[in-house]
C-alpha cells in the first residue's frame, strides 16, 4: 500500500511537471507530442538494459556451469596449478590452450563446444542491443533538441523522476 501511494504522489508529480512544461511557451500538442515520445524511447531503453542484464547473467550462468563441471572432472594427472587456474577460466579458445584440456571426459569438452557456441550468440545479440541504445539515446537528444532551451530543463526533471520510478520498479 505503501509504496502505490509513493508511485502514485510521483504520478501526480510528473504530471504537474508536464502541466508546467506544456504552459511555458510552446504550443501544447507539440510538448506534450516531444514528451510522450521520449518517454516511449526511455521505456524502450530500459527494455534494452533489461534483456542486457538479463544475457549478462545467463552468460556467467553458462560459464559458470562449465567451470563446476570441469571442476568435477579433472584428470587425476593435471598438476594443482594448473587445476586451479582452469577452473576459473570463461572462455572456450582459453580452455584449449591448457595442455591437459584434451585429458578432459568427452561430455566436458562437448559441454565447452556448446557454451562456446551460446557465448558467441549472445555476444552477437549484446553488440546488437548496445548499438541499438546507442541509437536511442541519439533520438532522445533529436527530440531534446525540439524543445526550447528554457523548457529542457524542465524536461531533464521529468525524465529524471520518470526514469527514477520506472527504476524503482526493476526489470519484469
Amino acid at each position: 500500500m505503501k509504496s502505490s501511494t509513493h508511485l502514485y504522489q510521483k504520478f501526480l508529480g510528473l504530471i504537474t511537471c508536464m502541466h508546467l512544461l506544456a504552459c511555458s511557451g510552446q504550443p501544447d500538442l507539440e510538448v506534450e507530442k516531444t514528451y510522450s515520445q521520449i518517454k516511449s524511447l526511455v521505456d524502450s531503453q530500459e527494455k534494452v538494459e533489461c534483456r542486457l542484464t538479463s544475457l549478462k547473467d545467463s552468460l556467467d550462468l553458462t560459464w559458470d556451469t562449465i567451470n563446476n563441471l570441469i571442476k568435477n572432472n579433472l584428470p587425476k594427472s593435471m598438476s594443482k596449478e594448473e587445476c586451479k587456474a582452469i577452473v576459473n577460466v570463461r572462455n572456450a579458445d582459453h580452455l584449449r590452450m591448457f595442455q591437459s584440456y584434451n585429458k578432459l571426459d568427452s561430455t566436458v569438452i562437448i559441454a565447452v563446444n556448446d557454451a562456446e557456441m551460446t557465448d558467441n550468440n549472445i555476444a552477437l545479440e549484446i553488440r546488437f542491443l548496445k548499438n541499438t541504445l546507442n541509437a536511442i539515446g541519439d533520438s532522445i537528444n533529436q527530440l531534446r533538441g525540439r524543445i526550447n532551451i528554457s523548457q529542457r530543463e524542465e524536461l531533464e526533471k521529468i525524465l529524471y523522476e520518470y526514469k527514477k520510478m520506472k527504476n524503482s520498479e526493476g526489470c519484469l
